[in-house]
C-alpha cells in the first residue's frame, strides 16, 4: 500500500471509525491498519516506543544481534546436518557437493558454501556438468545387477549375482568399483 493510502487509514482511524470498519470496506487487514496507527502515533511522539529504556542505537544494536543470531542458528545447523552426513559418507568435495544439493530447501546454497568451505560457482558447476564416463559405466552396471537379481526371482545374493553378471553382460565387474 501507498504511503498516501497509510495516512489516509491513519487520519480515518483518529477521525472515529474502527479497523475493522476499515479492513472491510478496503483491502487491508484490521490488524494492519491498527499497525499503521500505531507507528505514526510513534513517528509523532504520541506512543511511546515499544522498548522503553532503549535509545535508537541500542534498539540498532539489538536488531543487528538478532540478525547475526539468526544467522549464527542457520549455520549451526548446516554444521550439525553436515556432521551426521558426513559421519556416514566417505567425504571429499563431491560429497559436499551432494549434501548442499540434498538440503538446499533447507539452507540458502550461499551460506552452505561458506560454512563448508566449498564455492558457490564451484557447486553451480558440478550441478550443470554431465554425467562422467564412470558414472554412466556404473549405472549400466547397476542395471545389469538389477536385471540379474530380478531374472533369479530376488533370490541370488551377492556373490551368485557377481558371479552371474560377466553372463548377463559378457563384461566382468569387480567388487572394489566405486
Amino acid at each position: 500500500m501507498s504511503p498516501e493510502f497509510r495516512r489516509q487509514m491513519v487520519d480515518l482511524v483518529r477521525a472515529g471509525r474502527s479497523p475493522e470498519d476499515l479492513s472491510r470496506e478496503f483491502e487491508p487487514t484490521a490488524q494492519s491498519i491498527g499497525a499503521w496507527v500505531a507507528a505514526a502515533d510513534r513517528q509523532e511522539g504520541r506512543r511511546e516506543e515499544t522498548s522503553p529504556g532503549l535509545a535508537a542505537s541500542e534498539r540498532d544494536e539489538l536488531a543487528r544481534l538478532w540478525r547475526e543470531n539468526k544467522q549464527l542458528r542457520v549455520e549451526r545447523d548446516i554444521l550439525s546436518k553436515a556432521a551426521a552426513w558426513f559421519a556416514r559418507e566417505t567425504g571429499g568435495v563431491v560429497e559436499l557437493f551432494r549434501f548442499m544439493s540434498t538440503n538446499q530447501a533447507c539452507f540458502p546454497i550461499a551460506t552452505t558454501a561458506r560454512v563448508l568451505g566449498v564455492s558457490k560457482a564451484g557447486y553451480h558447476a558440478w550441478i550443470h556438468r554431465p554425467p562422467s564416463a564412470h558414472a554412466i559405466a556404473d549405472e549400466a552396471l547397476l542395471k545389469r545387477v538389477r536385471t540379474v537379481h530380478a531374472t533369479s526371482r530376488q533370490t541370488y545374493g551377492a556373490p551368485r549375482v557377481h558371479a552371474d553378471l560377466p553372463e548377463a553382460s559378457g563384461t566382468a565387474a569387480s567388487g572394489s568399483r566405486g
